[in-house]
């Protein structure tokens, strides 16, 4: 799958040195609500391997290069919680926010503000988890 600047394709066991060395940053790590910090490559690791077959992630690259991730998994009412995360270097180059809420944060230990979207359009998680 590819969008006009981004390829997005399956988290593998050999990107859990690219993870860590990304999501290991204070400055990532905060900005989401599962990531915790401090984030080793023993947490890349155990994290790769626990991805769900309900789950639905992918790694993002520019260039080839392995830049972040997204992904959702969808709930009992068929309602989906999505996040993505993009290393620092790549920060501010595109994302705009649409609404703003509350979300735990586990390396926060806390709730914190957070920046929302939204799509009017359902996904259709069968059409995301077939792409290769």
């Amino acid at each position: 799958m590819r969008s006009r600047r981004l390829t997005y394709r399956p988290i593998e066991a050999g990107d859990a040195g690219r993870v860590a060395a990304l999501a290991s940053d204070w400055d990532v790590a905060r900005m989401t609500s599962r990531i915790p910090h401090p984030y080793s490559l023993l947490d890349a690791d155990v994290w790769i391997a626990s991805i769900a077959t309900d789950e639905f992630v992918r790694g993002i690259e520019y260039d080839g290069n392995l830049i972040g991730a997204v992904g959702f998994v969808e709930d009992e009412r068929r309602q989906a919680e999505m996040g993505y995360w993009i290393g620092k270097p790549w920060w501010g180059n595109g994302f705009r926010r649409v609404g703003n809420g509350t979300q735990w944060c586990e390396a926060r230990k806390s709730e914190v503000e957070t920046i929302r979207y939204t799509r009017r359009r359902p996904i259709r998680a069968t059409w995301w988890r077939s792409t290769p």
